[in-house]
Order: structure tokens, then C-alpha cells, then sequence
């Protein structure tokens, strides 16, 4: 299991990140995280950090069919926005509030993801509600609603079995984050849990820990 990472930041920064941080230890053992991924919104320096950990000893175990992905985030004269990367691009990044962000996405799986795949999504709001829904990875449209406020949003997933074989965009996005927002009337929320991708077998491909601050 990947260790407990900095609980606090000294220099002003949201949160932690935890591996597998709300299960129990059997349930740890049983599952473990291939990747441990951290976005923290900070409205006192206005920026967004993201961070992601792998285990990479799981990493080189996965059931997954061979595929590779590269992410890079830069801004507009190429300088990128991150210190870090890893098998599948940067990591360890900074984008301020009103930055422009230019993502390259190159992805490719040899394999198609057969009718039946499933994600899982087991996730916590302030450590109190839960909020807990699987949609299929293709051939239907995922539906799921927020709670608290109570807000459904739909999206349609690719068809099965054919997938493309291979990805490569460019986008240009500005994060959606109102400048305007005080450290007082700002959203306060913390999201974390984690993402379990599963094949037409029942096989568990992927697993994912995720946390999203910005308490």
C-alpha cells in the first residue's frame, strides 16, 4: 500500500493525500491503489495543484491490455506548468487561476474494452456523505447525481466493442474557477474516494484513489 503522504503543507497549501485512506486494513490489503491522485484548489495563492503518485510495483502487474498514455500541460509558448512526470506524463503541477492551460493528450490500447466494462466510483463529501455510483465504460450513458445539492448530470460513453485505437488531441482550457472568490464566500469541499475500473469478467483492471480539496 503506498504510504500516507504530507498531511499538512507549510506553505499554505489544502490538504493531504491518502492511499486507500478510508478502508479498512483487510480492505486495504485486498485492493490497493495503482495511483494516488491529488487536485487542490487554493484560493489564497489562486492556483490549483495536481499531483499524482503510482505504485509502481502494481503498476508492472496490471491486467490491463498493453496500452500508453502521455499527458503534458504547458502554456502558450510551450513552458510547461509541471516539475515532474512519470510513465504517463506530468505530474506535480501548478496552474494559477487565470492561466491558459494547452494539454497534449497521446493514448493507445491495441485492445478493445469489451460491452460489460464497468467504473466504479466510491467517493466521500467531507468525509461524512457518501456518494457512490458505476457506469459503463461504453454502450450507454453514464448518469449519476451530487448530492447534497442534488444535481444529476448525464454523459454518453463511446459505443462497444470498438474503441479508438489510439488518441492524440490538443486542448486548449482555462480552469473554472471564479478569480472573484474570497477565502470567505468561497466553495468549500473535499472529495475523495476511490475509481475502480473492471472488465466484462469481473476482473479488476485499475484502481484509482482520489482526493479533490478545496476545504
Amino acid at each position: 500500500m503506498l504510504d500516507r503522504l504530507d498531511k499538512t503543507n507549510k506553505d499554505g497549501g489544502i490538504g493531504g493525500v491518502l492511499s486507500g485512506g478510508m478502508f479498512s486494513k483487510n480492505e486495504q490489503n485486498s485492493l490497493d491503489s495503482h495511483m494516488s491522485l491529488s487536485v487542490r484548489v487554493d484560493y489564497q495563492n489562486e492556483e490549483v495543484r495536481f499531483d499524482r503518485t503510482l505504485n509502481e510495483k502494481l503498476i508492472d502487474s496490471l491486467s490491463l491490455p498493453p496500452f500508453s498514455a502521455m499527458l503534458s500541460l504547458a502554456d502558450r509558448d510551450g513552458n510547461s506548468y509541471c516539475t515532474d512526470s512519470d510513465i504517463f506524463g506530468d505530474t506535480k503541477c501548478t496552474v494559477g487561476f487565470d492561466d491558459e492551460i494547452f494539454i497534449d493528450v497521446n493514448a493507445s490500447m491495441p485492445e478493445d474494452i469489451m460491452e460489460g466494462s464497468t467504473i466504479e466510483f466510491n467517493l466521500r463529501i467531507d468525509n461524512i456523505i457518501k456518494w457512490d455510483f458505476t457506469c459503463d465504460v461504453c454502450g450507454s450513458e453514464c448518469s449519476a447525481s451530487l448530492p447534497i445539492i442534488d444535481k444529476a448530470f448525464t454523459f454518453a460513453t463511446p459505443e462497444c466493442p470498438t474503441l479508438p485505437k489510439s488518441i492524440s488531441k490538443s486542448l486548449n482550457y482555462k480552469l473554472p474557477v471564479d478569480k472573484r472568490d474570497t477565502l470567505d464566500s468561497a466553495v468549500r469541499l473535499k472529495v475523495e474516494g476511490t475509481i475502480l475500473l473492471t472488465d466484462s469478467t469481473g476482473t479488476n483492471l485499475f484502481h484509482m484513489y482520489l482526493e479533490v480539496d478545496a476545504s
